[in-house]
């Protein structure tokens, strides 16, 4: 995902999905981004990047 520069804006542990045969699957594009578009500033706040919370511009960091 990161490799093709599309952020996700929103792991958490609802986003990811089990499959018996891939391991865990992330799920759940419906925040994600490219860093050329305008910078998103969302997602759930227990699970923000303290980065995003100063409004700094959003890196494939912020997913990790």
């Amino acid at each position: 995902m990161h490799r093709a520069k599309v952020l996700h804006n929103d792991v958490k542990s609802a986003s990811i999905l089990f499959h018996c045969d891939r391991g865990a699957v992330l799920c759940d594009f419906g925040l994600s981004s490219v860093p050329l578009q305008r910078p998103l500033y969302c997602g759930t706040p227990r699970y923000l990047a303290p980065e995003l919370l100063l409004r700094e511009s959003p890196t494939p960091a912020f997913d990790v």
